[in-house]
């Protein structure tokens, strides 16, 4: 689970940056409480209680987009590794199809540059193969990476966060009291957003 909170780690700080406190220190204990979740329910854990319902099923989602993109690293990396050492993968072993020489041909000089040749068309395709999916993983993890963005953070959560705060502020707006006349009982002269609501729900990307 550690890996892949190192994966999403853009990711977590665009949340450790979704509320209303510009403060730095704060700021910085919330992405470091994001970092240490153990899990992804102990992540949800952290969101504030008015939030936490509505936020769960995207913050899954993205626990399983980062999963993909820690399995797409782990293959490019042992893709990378076969690279190096020429080797190839399993999924990409392929023998050449024996050409059947007569015993007298087989033997010769020319039989062996026949097999030669094949062998080594052999060696090029896979060779051909194997950077071609090296190259297909990087863009995927290109693709996955750009997914996890803090950008894509803000787009897909901010709309999120944005109207649940103001279903929030139509329900809790507290009371504004006119100053008392003449010794008389204060009287209700109108209604006030909630500031502490508001502030659960702020969103700065800064």
């Amino acid at each position: 689970m550690s890996i892949l909170f190192r994966a999403m780690s853009p990711m977590a700080s665009a949340l450790g940056h979704a509320s209303s406190a510009n403060d730095d220190d704060r700021a910085l204990a919330r992405h470091t409480a994001l970092q240490g979740a153990a899990t992804v329910e102990e992540l949800v854990a952290m969101v504030p209680s008015d939030y936490r319902t509505v936020l769960r099923a995207p913050l899954l989602e993205v626990a399983k987009l980062t999963g993909k993109l820690v399995s797409a690293r782990r293959v490019h990396a042992g893709f990378v590794r076969h690279q190096v050492a020429g080797t190839y993968p399993p999924a990409l072993h392929h023998k050449a199809p024996a050409v059947q020489f007569s015993s007298e041909f087989s033997s010769s000089d020319a039989a062996a540059v026949h097999r030669k040749a094949q062998e080594d068309r052999r060696e090029a395709y896979l060779k051909t193969l194997l950077e071609n999916e090296i190259r297909a993983k990087a863009d995927e993890i290109m693709f996955l990476e750009t997914g996890l963005s803090p950008e894509a953070a803000i787009k897909q959560l901010q709309p999120i966060v944005v109207q649940t705060t103001v279903a929030i502020m139509s329900r809790t707006k507290v009371p504004v009291f006119a100053p008392e006349k003449e010794g008389g009982p204060p009287v209700l002269s109108g209604w006030a957003d909630n500031v502490a609501a508001s502030g659960k729900g702020s969103w700065s990307s800064g």
